[in-house]
This record gives structure tokens, C-alpha cells and sequence, in this order.
């Protein structure tokens, strides 16, 4: 028991001291206010001249982009932009680390735009998004009817790779 008291003691002079220090810290700077950037010509919905511009910076594996595209994306449409409030950009930001697939899926919905199904890619992908292998985004391709020899070659010759990479450094910048 006089062990327990002991580090007991030493415990609450550990943390007056760690209380002093933060005490002695100079206050944290304010955060920055709005942030002003190039959109892009990136794939969007919604009008040109909307009031207030959305721009999304998105991974196609990430579990809380996900959780976006699937559960308030479409809130935000009905609510905003199919009313002309708001134009919603799409930004890719595929997380190399964490995201092995990622980027490649990037690739692929812009390869679909191609074909005027961006927003259909970027669906499928979201919607299955534990398999976001290059053959299964062919398959994808594939099912959802788009000419998979144009496809393929968009994908294979990294067509987008270039503008992936260039939304990546946007969005670190940002």
C-alpha cells in the first residue's frame, strides 16, 4: 500500500508539472479561413454558375469516402446542387500508402468519362470497393457497357495518370 501512495504521489507531481507546461504554451494560431484554389476541369455536376463551389478531394478506397459518396452525396444533390445552389467537384487523392488500388481506380473513372460515365465509375467503385483490381475495373467496364477496347487501352497506357498526379498535388497544397 505504501508502494501504491508512493507512485501515487509521483503521479500528481508528473502531471502538475505536464500542467505547468501546457499552461506556459503560447495559444495555438487561428484557423485558416476559407481557401481559394483553381477548381479545375475536373468531372462535376450541378451548373457552372452555381453560387458555391464544392470541391471534393476523394479515394476510392478509403472507408469514409465511401461512407460520403454513399450516404450524404446524394443528399447534398437533391438538396443543392439539382437546385442550382451549389456546382460539386470531384477530385482524386488516392492515398499510395494505405490505398494500393486507389490510384488505378482514379484512373479508371476518368477512362469511363471518356465515355460519359464518370459518375456511374465512381459509383460502381465506391460500391464495391474491396475489389478495385485493375481486371476487376475492366469488369466494371465491361457491365456497364462501355466500349472495354477504348477502356482498356485508357487504362493500360495510364491516360490519366498525369492528372491524378496533378489533383494529388492540389490537394497537398490545399
Amino acid at each position: 500500500l505504501d508502494t501504491v501512495k508512493t507512485d501515487l504521489e509521483t503521479i500528481k507531481k508528473q502531471l502538475g508539472e505536464i500542467q505547468k507546461q501546457l499552461a506556459q504554451r503560447p495559444a495555438a494560431p487561428p484557423p485558416p479561413g476559407p481557401v481559394t484554389m483553381s477548381v479545375g476541369d475536373g468531372p462535376a455536376l450541378g451548373q457552372a454558375d452555381a453560387p458555391i463551389t464544392i470541391v471534393e478531394f476523394s479515394d476510392y478506397q478509403c472507408p469514409f469516402c465511401k461512407k460520403h459518396a454513399v450516404n450524404t452525396l446524394g443528399t447534398i444533390k437533391t438538396s443543392y446542387i439539382d437546385t442550382g445552389k451549389v456546382r460539386y467537384m470531384y477530385r482524386d487523392f488516392p492515398l499510395d500508402s494505405i490505398h494500393p488500388y486507389a490510384r488505378k481506380a482514379s484512373e479508371a473513372a476518368h477512362c469511363a468519362g471518356d465515355q460519359g460515365k464518370f459518375w456511374n465509375m465512381h459509383d460502381v467503385m465506391f460500391q464495391n470497393q474491396g475489389a478495385l483490381m485493375q481486371d476487376n475495373l475492366k469488369g466494371f467496364a465491361r457491365d456497364m457497357k462501355l466500349n472495354v477496347e477504348t477502356f482498356n487501352a485508357c487504362l493500360d497506357e495510364g491516360k490519366y495518370a498525369k492528372r491524378v498526379e496533378a489533383d494529388v498535388a492540389a490537394g497537398s497544397a490545399v
